[in-house]
Protein backbone atom coordinates (compact mmCIF):
# COMPACT_ATOMS: atom_id res chain seq x y z
CA UNK A 1 0.00 0.00 0.00
CA UNK A 2 2.66 2.14 1.23
CA UNK A 3 4.33 1.45 -2.79
CA UNK A 4 1.02 2.42 -3.96
CA UNK A 5 0.80 5.50 -2.69
CA UNK A 6 4.14 6.72 -3.49
CA UNK A 7 3.58 5.79 -6.94
CA UNK A 8 -0.12 7.79 -6.69
CA UNK A 9 2.49 10.82 -5.43
CA UNK A 10 4.93 10.48 -7.80
CA UNK A 11 2.82 10.31 -10.72
CA UNK A 12 0.56 13.72 -9.54
CA UNK A 13 3.71 15.51 -9.71
CA UNK A 14 4.42 13.99 -13.08
CA UNK A 15 1.05 15.66 -13.90
CA UNK A 16 1.07 19.23 -12.22
CA UNK A 17 4.66 19.56 -13.91
CA UNK A 18 3.37 18.28 -17.09
CA UNK A 19 0.60 20.41 -17.36
CA UNK A 20 2.55 23.11 -16.21
CA UNK A 21 4.54 23.00 -19.54
CA UNK A 22 1.87 21.97 -21.82
CA UNK A 23 -0.72 24.23 -20.96
CA UNK A 24 -2.69 25.39 -23.97
CA UNK A 25 -1.45 22.29 -26.19
CA UNK A 26 -2.72 19.05 -24.66
CA UNK A 27 -6.29 17.30 -25.17
CA UNK A 28 -8.66 17.06 -22.08
CA UNK A 29 -9.83 13.87 -20.85
CA UNK A 30 -13.19 14.04 -18.70
CA UNK A 31 -13.25 10.88 -15.90
CA UNK A 32 -15.98 9.75 -14.24
CA UNK A 33 -14.85 8.40 -10.76
CA UNK A 34 -18.06 8.51 -7.88
CA UNK A 35 -18.83 10.38 -5.16
CA UNK A 36 -15.89 12.39 -3.37
CA UNK A 37 -14.25 10.95 -1.21
CA UNK A 38 -14.92 6.95 -1.93
CA UNK A 39 -13.72 4.31 -3.34
CA UNK A 40 -14.40 4.79 -7.32
CA UNK A 41 -13.45 8.32 -6.88
CA UNK A 42 -9.73 7.13 -5.50
CA UNK A 43 -9.21 4.98 -8.05
CA UNK A 44 -10.48 6.74 -10.34
CA UNK A 45 -8.07 9.66 -9.57
CA UNK A 46 -5.39 7.10 -9.73
CA UNK A 47 -6.73 6.00 -13.21
CA UNK A 48 -6.34 9.96 -14.56
CA UNK A 49 -2.90 9.24 -13.63
CA UNK A 50 -2.00 6.96 -16.37
CA UNK A 51 -2.57 9.96 -18.62
CA UNK A 52 0.23 12.12 -16.59
CA UNK A 53 3.35 10.82 -19.30
CA UNK A 54 1.53 11.97 -22.08
CA UNK A 55 -0.12 14.92 -24.10
CA UNK A 56 -3.10 14.40 -22.88
CA UNK A 57 -4.50 16.08 -19.02
CA UNK A 58 -7.33 14.05 -17.30
CA UNK A 59 -9.27 15.65 -15.40
CA UNK A 60 -11.36 13.42 -12.67
CA UNK A 61 -15.20 14.35 -11.35
CA UNK A 62 -17.15 13.31 -8.51
CA UNK A 63 -20.62 12.28 -9.38
CA UNK A 64 -23.36 10.94 -6.83
CA UNK A 65 -22.92 7.55 -7.86
CA UNK A 66 -21.98 5.14 -10.61
CA UNK A 67 -25.54 5.24 -13.03
CA UNK A 68 -24.77 9.23 -12.79
CA UNK A 69 -21.16 8.18 -14.19
CA UNK A 70 -22.58 5.77 -17.12
CA UNK A 71 -25.28 8.24 -18.32
CA UNK A 72 -23.00 11.09 -18.34
CA UNK A 73 -20.79 8.74 -20.61
CA UNK A 74 -23.51 7.86 -22.60
CA UNK A 75 -24.46 11.61 -22.92
CA UNK A 76 -20.76 12.76 -23.49
CA UNK A 77 -20.44 14.47 -20.56
CA UNK A 78 -17.68 12.41 -19.47
CA UNK A 79 -15.29 10.50 -21.38
CA UNK A 80 -14.51 7.75 -19.79
CA UNK A 81 -15.87 6.42 -15.97
CA UNK A 82 -15.64 3.38 -13.86
CA UNK A 83 -18.64 1.30 -13.18
CA UNK A 84 -19.88 -1.88 -11.87
CA UNK A 85 -20.28 -4.36 -14.97
CA UNK A 86 -24.03 -5.49 -13.85
CA UNK A 87 -24.90 -1.66 -13.85
CA UNK A 88 -23.84 -1.05 -17.68
CA UNK A 89 -25.23 -4.37 -18.92
CA UNK A 90 -28.78 -4.27 -17.59
CA UNK A 91 -28.37 -0.49 -19.09
CA UNK A 92 -27.38 -1.49 -22.59
CA UNK A 93 -29.56 -4.53 -23.28
CA UNK A 94 -32.50 -2.87 -21.55
CA UNK A 95 -34.04 -2.82 -24.85
CA UNK A 96 -32.06 -5.05 -27.65
CA UNK A 97 -33.73 -3.46 -30.17
CA UNK A 98 -32.22 0.16 -29.22
CA UNK A 99 -28.41 -0.72 -29.67
CA UNK A 100 -27.73 2.61 -32.02
CA UNK A 101 -29.29 4.76 -28.90
CA UNK A 102 -26.17 3.37 -26.56
CA UNK A 103 -23.39 5.34 -26.62
CA UNK A 104 -21.29 3.31 -23.94
CA UNK A 105 -18.83 1.04 -25.33
CA UNK A 106 -16.08 -1.23 -22.79
CA UNK A 107 -13.12 -0.67 -22.09
CA UNK A 108 -11.29 -2.81 -19.21
CA UNK A 109 -12.20 -4.80 -16.61
CA UNK A 110 -10.33 -4.08 -13.49
CA UNK A 111 -11.22 -6.97 -11.50
CA UNK A 112 -14.25 -7.78 -8.42
CA UNK A 113 -16.67 -6.29 -6.58
CA UNK A 114 -18.18 -7.96 -4.00
CA UNK A 115 -21.38 -7.34 -2.10
CA UNK A 116 -21.01 -7.39 1.44
CA UNK A 117 -23.80 -7.47 4.59
CA UNK A 118 -22.35 -5.94 7.64
CA UNK A 119 -24.30 -6.30 11.24
CA UNK A 120 -22.83 -5.75 14.45
CA UNK A 121 -21.80 -9.09 15.79
CA UNK A 122 -24.43 -9.51 18.83
CA UNK A 123 -27.51 -8.60 16.10
CA UNK A 124 -30.13 -11.15 15.70
CA UNK A 125 -29.66 -11.09 11.60
CA UNK A 126 -28.48 -13.90 10.74
CA UNK A 127 -29.92 -14.04 6.62
CA UNK A 128 -31.90 -11.41 4.53
CA UNK A 129 -35.08 -13.39 6.09
CA UNK A 130 -34.73 -11.63 9.18
CA UNK A 131 -35.02 -7.96 7.86
CA UNK A 132 -38.94 -7.37 8.34
CA UNK A 133 -38.60 -4.16 10.70
CA UNK A 134 -35.04 -3.73 10.70
CA UNK A 135 -33.06 -0.37 9.09
CA UNK A 136 -30.69 -0.96 6.24
CA UNK A 137 -28.25 1.84 5.14
CA UNK A 138 -27.74 1.13 1.29
CA UNK A 139 -25.56 3.88 0.88
CA UNK A 140 -26.65 5.85 -2.67
CA UNK A 141 -29.82 5.15 -4.11
CA UNK A 142 -29.31 4.33 -7.98
CA UNK A 143 -26.33 1.72 -7.78
CA UNK A 144 -25.45 -1.91 -7.93
CA UNK A 145 -25.44 -2.83 -4.53
CA UNK A 146 -29.28 -1.46 -3.92
CA UNK A 147 -30.27 -3.74 -7.15
CA UNK A 148 -28.86 -6.72 -5.46
CA UNK A 149 -30.16 -5.61 -2.34
CA UNK A 150 -33.82 -5.54 -3.73
CA UNK A 151 -33.53 -9.11 -5.55
CA UNK A 152 -32.31 -10.52 -2.02
CA UNK A 153 -35.93 -9.21 -0.99
CA UNK A 154 -37.60 -10.52 -3.26
CA UNK A 155 -35.79 -14.13 -3.27
CA UNK A 156 -37.16 -14.22 0.43
CA UNK A 157 -40.68 -12.95 -0.30
CA UNK A 158 -40.66 -10.13 1.77
CA UNK A 159 -42.33 -6.85 1.50
CA UNK A 160 -39.70 -4.05 1.23
CA UNK A 161 -42.18 -1.81 2.88
CA UNK A 162 -41.51 -3.35 6.03
CA UNK A 163 -38.19 -2.65 5.88
CA UNK A 164 -37.17 0.60 7.03
CA UNK A 165 -34.36 1.58 3.82
CA UNK A 166 -32.11 4.92 3.87
CA UNK A 167 -29.38 6.31 1.87
CA UNK A 168 -26.61 7.49 4.18
CA UNK A 169 -24.07 8.72 1.68
CA UNK A 170 -21.02 8.96 3.49
CA UNK A 171 -19.05 5.90 4.66
CA UNK A 172 -18.42 7.63 8.14
CA UNK A 173 -21.59 8.00 8.93
CA UNK A 174 -22.58 4.95 7.84
CA UNK A 175 -20.39 3.19 10.12
CA UNK A 176 -21.21 5.53 13.37
CA UNK A 177 -25.53 4.60 12.33
CA UNK A 178 -24.47 0.93 12.67
CA UNK A 179 -22.29 1.32 15.49
CA UNK A 180 -24.48 3.01 17.98
CA UNK A 181 -27.17 0.95 16.82
CA UNK A 182 -29.57 3.18 14.76
CA UNK A 183 -29.23 1.49 11.64
CA UNK A 184 -29.21 -2.76 11.64
CA UNK A 185 -27.02 -3.70 8.37
CA UNK A 186 -24.93 -1.69 5.63
CA UNK A 187 -24.64 -2.88 2.36
CA UNK A 188 -21.16 -2.17 0.24
CA UNK A 189 -19.41 -3.08 -2.79
CA UNK A 190 -15.97 -4.07 -1.80
CA UNK A 191 -13.21 -4.82 -4.20
CA UNK A 192 -9.98 -3.39 -3.19
CA UNK A 193 -8.46 -3.73 0.07
CA UNK A 194 -10.66 -2.42 2.43
CA UNK A 195 -10.01 0.52 4.65
CA UNK A 196 -13.85 0.67 5.03
CA UNK A 197 -14.11 -2.76 6.78
CA UNK A 198 -10.53 -2.13 8.89
CA UNK A 199 -12.09 0.79 10.08
CA UNK A 200 -15.73 -0.74 10.82
CA UNK A 201 -13.56 -3.50 12.60
CA UNK A 202 -12.21 -0.80 14.78
CA UNK A 203 -15.19 1.00 15.45
CA UNK A 204 -16.92 -1.79 16.69
CA UNK A 205 -17.48 -5.86 16.63
CA UNK A 206 -18.82 -6.99 12.96
CA UNK A 207 -20.11 -9.80 11.23
CA UNK A 208 -21.01 -10.34 7.35
CA UNK A 209 -24.83 -11.66 6.57
CA UNK A 210 -24.49 -13.82 3.36
CA UNK A 211 -26.47 -14.32 0.58
CA UNK A 212 -27.78 -18.14 0.11
CA UNK A 213 -26.65 -20.35 -2.33
CA UNK A 214 -30.39 -20.15 -3.63
CA UNK A 215 -30.48 -16.59 -4.33
CA UNK A 216 -26.72 -16.80 -5.66
CA UNK A 217 -27.78 -19.39 -8.19
CA UNK A 218 -30.86 -17.23 -9.40
CA UNK A 219 -28.33 -14.23 -9.76
CA UNK A 220 -26.35 -16.39 -12.10
CA UNK A 221 -29.35 -16.82 -13.76
CA UNK A 222 -30.70 -13.33 -14.61
CA UNK A 223 -27.73 -11.25 -14.58
CA UNK A 224 -24.38 -12.78 -16.17
CA UNK A 225 -21.96 -10.44 -15.16
CA UNK A 226 -23.13 -11.14 -11.29
CA UNK A 227 -20.95 -14.49 -10.16
CA UNK A 228 -20.47 -16.13 -7.28
CA UNK A 229 -17.23 -15.05 -4.53
CA UNK A 230 -15.80 -16.71 -2.03
CA UNK A 231 -14.98 -14.66 0.79
CA UNK A 232 -12.37 -16.22 3.13
CA UNK A 233 -12.57 -14.66 6.28
CA UNK A 234 -9.70 -15.92 7.77
CA UNK A 235 -7.04 -14.91 4.89
CA UNK A 236 -9.15 -11.65 3.64
CA UNK A 237 -10.48 -10.06 7.45
CA UNK A 238 -9.16 -12.57 9.92
CA UNK A 239 -11.99 -11.87 12.23
CA UNK A 240 -14.91 -11.96 9.98
CA UNK A 241 -17.10 -15.08 9.09
CA UNK A 242 -16.41 -16.95 5.90
CA UNK A 243 -18.95 -16.97 3.22
CA UNK A 244 -20.23 -17.08 -0.51
CA UNK A 245 -21.65 -13.80 -2.06
CA UNK A 246 -22.64 -11.80 -4.92
CA UNK A 247 -19.80 -9.71 -7.03
CA UNK A 248 -19.74 -7.93 -9.77
CA UNK A 249 -16.48 -6.72 -12.27
CA UNK A 250 -16.12 -3.04 -12.20
CA UNK A 251 -15.67 -1.37 -15.80
CA UNK A 252 -14.27 1.33 -17.36
CA UNK A 253 -16.32 2.67 -20.17
CA UNK A 254 -15.78 5.30 -22.67
CA UNK A 255 -17.99 6.91 -24.87
CA UNK A 256 -18.17 6.30 -28.30
CA UNK A 257 -17.06 9.16 -29.66
CA UNK A 258 -13.36 8.98 -27.94
CA UNK A 259 -10.74 8.61 -29.95
CA UNK A 260 -9.19 5.25 -30.49
CA UNK A 261 -5.78 6.95 -29.98
CA UNK A 262 -7.15 7.93 -26.64
CA UNK A 263 -8.16 4.49 -25.76
CA UNK A 264 -5.34 2.32 -26.94
CA UNK A 265 -2.90 5.11 -25.34
CA UNK A 266 -4.97 4.52 -21.52
CA UNK A 267 -4.35 0.85 -22.20
CA UNK A 268 -1.03 1.08 -22.93
CA UNK A 269 -0.71 2.62 -19.87
CA UNK A 270 -2.96 0.23 -17.99
CA UNK A 271 -0.81 -2.52 -19.01
CA UNK A 272 2.54 -0.91 -17.97
CA UNK A 273 1.65 -0.11 -14.33
CA UNK A 274 -0.94 -3.13 -14.05
CA UNK A 275 0.63 -3.89 -10.43
CA UNK A 276 -1.47 -1.27 -8.92
CA UNK A 277 -4.71 -3.53 -9.99
CA UNK A 278 -3.31 -6.41 -8.13
CA UNK A 279 -5.02 -5.11 -5.26
CA UNK A 280 -8.00 -7.51 -4.17
CA UNK A 281 -9.04 -10.24 -1.59
CA UNK A 282 -6.63 -12.89 -1.15
CA UNK A 283 -9.31 -15.12 -1.61
CA UNK A 284 -9.87 -14.09 -5.17
CA UNK A 285 -7.08 -14.67 -7.94
CA UNK A 286 -6.01 -12.09 -9.23
CA UNK A 287 -7.04 -12.22 -13.55
CA UNK A 288 -4.08 -11.90 -15.88
CA UNK A 289 -4.28 -8.44 -17.90
CA UNK A 290 -5.50 -10.25 -20.88
CA UNK A 291 -7.95 -12.17 -19.13
CA UNK A 292 -9.50 -9.30 -18.01
CA UNK A 293 -10.73 -7.99 -21.61
CA UNK A 294 -12.69 -12.03 -21.59
CA UNK A 295 -14.75 -10.75 -19.11
CA UNK A 296 -16.52 -7.51 -20.46
CA UNK A 297 -20.09 -7.53 -21.17
CA UNK A 298 -20.96 -5.30 -23.63
CA UNK A 299 -19.23 -3.89 -27.14
CA UNK A 300 -15.77 -2.68 -27.06
CA UNK A 301 -14.47 0.68 -28.16
CA UNK A 302 -12.76 0.68 -31.59
CA UNK A 303 -9.51 1.29 -29.51
CA UNK A 304 -9.49 -1.72 -27.20
CA UNK A 305 -10.03 -3.74 -30.93
CA UNK A 306 -7.24 -2.21 -32.07
CA UNK A 307 -4.97 -2.13 -29.38
CA UNK A 308 -5.45 -6.04 -28.90
CA UNK A 309 -4.82 -6.16 -32.55
CA UNK A 310 -1.28 -4.06 -32.15
CA UNK A 311 -0.51 -6.74 -29.00
CA UNK A 312 -1.48 -9.61 -31.21
CA UNK A 313 -4.29 -10.62 -28.81
CA UNK A 314 -6.50 -11.56 -31.72
CA UNK A 315 -7.73 -14.78 -29.95
CA UNK A 316 -9.34 -13.35 -26.61
CA UNK A 317 -11.65 -10.85 -27.95
CA UNK A 318 -14.54 -11.23 -25.92
CA UNK A 319 -17.82 -12.23 -27.76
CA UNK A 320 -20.35 -9.34 -27.57
CA UNK A 321 -24.01 -9.47 -28.33
CA UNK A 322 -22.51 -7.70 -31.99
Amino acid sequence: MIKFSKTIILLTCLTLSQAHAKKGQQAFVEFGGGEMGGISFFLGGALCQLFSETKFTCNINASKNAYENMLNVQEGIFDMALVPASLVEQFFYKDPKNFSDKYIRAVANLGMMNFLAVVRKDSPIQSFADLSGKRVSIGVENQSVNFIFQHLIRHHQLDLKTIKTEFISYPHEEMKSLCNGKTDMILILDGYPSHYIDALQNSCPIRLVYPTDAAIKEFSKTRPTLHKVHIDGNQSYPDLNSGDTVGSHVMVIANVGVSTATVKLFLKQLKKYFKWFNMKHKSNEALAFWDRFKTLSIPLHEGVKEFLYDEKQYDILPKTHF
